[in-house]
């Protein structure tokens, strides 16, 4: 879970990092680096806990898994993408491809059922993405209607200083995510409201971006 939770954090693929960051307005590789110093304390904590209980344990038998080294390259041209600042859908176009050929290059997947394999995946995708489509426009009537103005100055009242606004938007973040179960749909939601909070409390971009998708 530790491991988990640490590739997560620093993940440049993933939905919820797009969405903060596109919300944001702020490159992954920034956001990546403010994760970072939330993900590396956590993971060294977790992994000196684990070292610590598995200590005298009595761990046998071995694991043995073929591989090949070949389909590390999808990963590794998204990771390097990502760290270069690529545009995200770029990168995942080049990722997805290089997968593609080299699954049906070495024969592990048919043509065809790569093709099913990648509708089945935009199918998933499908009530998220009306979901989001559905929550911006709400969050557009709301602003429209000065409902972020009310919002804000609410949080003002109850959050003083750069803290306390990094807090309130962590605790805004958090009480969506609760109400959509939905990490993504709930940054989606956070961001406009988060992007007003930033500009009042002098938080930078990538700090935001970071906070939303923590």
């Amino acid at each position: 879970m530790g491991g988990a939770m640490f590739g997560d954090n620093l993940s440049f693929i993933s939905d919820t990092t797009i969405a903060a960051c596109q919300g944001q307005g702020c490159q992954m590789k920034d956001k990546f680096r403010e994760n970072f110093k939330i993900a590396l304390p956590a993971a060294i904590v977790t992994l000196v806990l684990i070292l610590a209980l598995s200590l005298g344990s009595n761990i046998s038998g071995t694991v043995h898994n073929d591989y090949n080294l070949i389909e590390l390259v999808p990963y590794l041209i998204v990771l390097v993408g990502g760290i270069l600042g690529i545009n995200v859908f770029v990168v995942l176009l080049l990722g997805i491809l290089s997968g593609s050929i080299i699954v049906v290059a070495e024969g592990a997947v048919a043509a065809t059922d790569l093709l099913g394999s990648m509708g089945t995946g935009a199918a998933g995708m499908f009530e998220t993405t009306m979901v989001a489509v559905l929550v911006s426009a709400i969050c557009a009537l709301i602003r429209e209607n000065g409902g972020f103005v009310a919002l804000l100055a609410g949080i003002k009242r109850v959050f003083k200083g750069r803290k306390g606004g990094q807090l309130g938007m962590g605790l805004l973040v958090g009480a969506m995510d609760i109400a959509t179960a939905n990490n993504t749909v709930a940054i989606v939601m956070a961001n406009p409201i988060a992007h007003e909070m930033a500009e009042t409390y002098d938080i930078s971009r990538r700090k935001t971006a970071s906070i939303l998708d923590t």
